[in-house]
This record gives structure tokens, sequence and C-alpha cells, in this order.
């Protein structure tokens, strides 16, 4: 329950004058935030109905200009409160204290985005393209394109910071076409049995 604070707690310095304007003025934007009107609104805080217009705007001028960090903290504050007042219930059982932990832990998690989505690179880098598509081709006897055994070489020469030893041969500058081996005239065969028939 709120504590009311009178006029001789104020003339007694109990509560600074500041601290009891800024309360009415955040209950006076509450009670319109609920619908009151501004007179419904003297009513309630004690003041006349331009006062009530003036502690609204105010309230709003003051919920506006504070820092994303306060607002954080604020909201991180009440959420702790409302863990704190229902865990005991949640524990021993209480299906809608449960649901209201696990509510304030969904909310916590969005505001300091625990649950943002991990990038993740599911591609192939182009050494690594050109790694494998090397290995399929040799893998079907055939040579790779030129382009991909210097990427392979390259790779490896980074990689391993050693001298760089290919277990093919690179080909000198053929015309034949990367892939197919020389050809031997118009014979249907090459010297190493390789037939296109």
């Amino acid at each position: 329950m709120t504590e009311v604070v009178t006029l001789a707690d104020i003339a007694n310095a109990q509560v600074a004058a500041d601290e009891v304007l800024f309360e009415r003025r955040m209950r006076a934007l509450t009670l319109r935030n609920a619908g009151a009107t501004y007179r419904q609104i003297a009513e309630k805080t004690g003041v006349s109905a331009a006062a009530a217009r003036k502690d609204v705007a105010a309230a709003l001028r003051e919920v506006v200009a504070e820092a994303a960090e306060d607002m954080i903290a604020r909201q991180r504050a009440v959420l702790m409160d409302i863990q704190r007042a229902n865990y005991a219930a949640a524990a021993s059982g209480d299906i809608d204290a449960a649901r209201l932990i696990i509510a304030t832990l969904e909310r916590e998690a969005r505001l300091f985005g625990l649950d943002a989505p991990t990038r993740v690179n599911v591609g192939v880098s182009d050494v690594e393209f050109a790694e494998r598509t090397a290995t399929l081709i040799e893998s079907l006897g055939l040579r790779p394109p030129k382009e991909l055994i210097r990427m392979r070489a390259d790779d490896r020469a980074e990689h391993l910071d050693a001298e760089v030893i290919l277990p093919f041969d690179l080909g000198g500058d053929s015309d034949e076409p990367s892939g197919v081996p020389p050809s031997d005239g118009d014979a249907s065969a090459s010297s190493d049995g390789w037939s296109n028939i």
C-alpha cells in the first residue's frame, strides 16, 4: 500500500517537495492514461483542473526525456519485482505463477537481445569450392582446369607456409580444354588408353 504524504510531512521536511510534485504528476498521468478527465484528476490529486492539465503535460515531458538506459533499468527492475513476488508460488507448483515467471524471462530476453538470431555462414569460400571441385574432377580421372589448380596451390602455400608440391601435372599452356586429356591427333584413343567412344 502506498504511503500518503501530507502537507504536515512536507512542512516537517520529512519528504522533499519535488518528490511530492513528481509523484503527483505521475499519478495524474496514470489517471489520464486510464481515461480520467482533467476535472477528475484534479479531484483525486487535490489541485485545480488547470494544475492537473499542467501536471499531465509535465509528466509526459519527463517520460519522453527519460534516457534509454533509465527506461531499460526501470523495466528490468519491474520484471525482477514480478519474478521475486511470484517465484515461491511457481516453485511450489502454481502453474499461473510459473507462466508469469516465464513471460517475464521472455520479456527480459527480448529487452537485452538474448534471443537475437545468430548469423551463420552456410556457404563455402572460393578456395574451398576450388579444392572440392578439383578433387571431384580428379576422382573422375580428368585433369582439373588450371584456375582451380592455381587456386588450390595458392591456398596451400598460404596455409602451410611451405613449398607447394602438387600431386598432378599442371600441363603447361596446352590448347586442350581443361578436364579433357590431351588428344593424339584424330585417333580415337590417346596413348594413356583414354577414349571418348
